[in-house]
């Protein structure tokens, strides 16, 4: 769900896939922070986290 809303594209979900890692990849060099994943995330599987540098 989250993969298809992403406007920036930058979700990816792995399918199929066994591992210890998440589901899911964000990209963060395409991320726009519009939040929209973390709201629709049936899971609440996502964060948002701004470090300041």
């Amino acid at each position: 769900m989250c993969e298809e809303l992403c406007p920036a594209d930058a979700i990816t979900i792995k399918k199929n896939e066994v591992s210890s890692d998440k589901p899911y990849k964000i990209d963060e060099s395409k991320c726009i922070y519009c939040r929209i994943c973390k709201r629709i995330c049936p899971e609440d599987a996502i964060k948002i986290v701004l470090q300041l540098v």
